[in-house]
């Protein structure tokens, strides 16, 4: 199939000139397109809103503790580690 589309002169002109390859840019943004319709239609997009919404919901009311940078950093070094 063939599809066609419409650039500007002067963005095409510049686009080619620093080597862009269109097609596989084309290509690469209807993936995703395809991969991010997917995720908002999944179980997991759902389960992932719902826990993101308790998390800031508990922060807004107080009840949720937030971390010290100290904290943060030793708890991310933890997380590199193991894996």
């Amino acid at each position: 199939m063939q599809v066609s589309i419409d650039i500007k002169d002067d963005l095409y002109k510049r686009l080619f000139e620093n080597g862009v390859d269109l097609q596989a840019k084309f290509n690469e943004y209807l993936v995703t397109i395809l991969e991010k319709k997917s995720y908002l239609d999944s179980k997991q997009f759902q389960e992932d809103q719902a826990y993101f919404h308790e998390v800031l919901e508990e922060i807004e009311n107080g009840n949720g503790g937030l971390l010290t940078q100290t904290e943060y950093d030793k708890e991310m070094n933890e997380f590199m580690k193991a894996l």
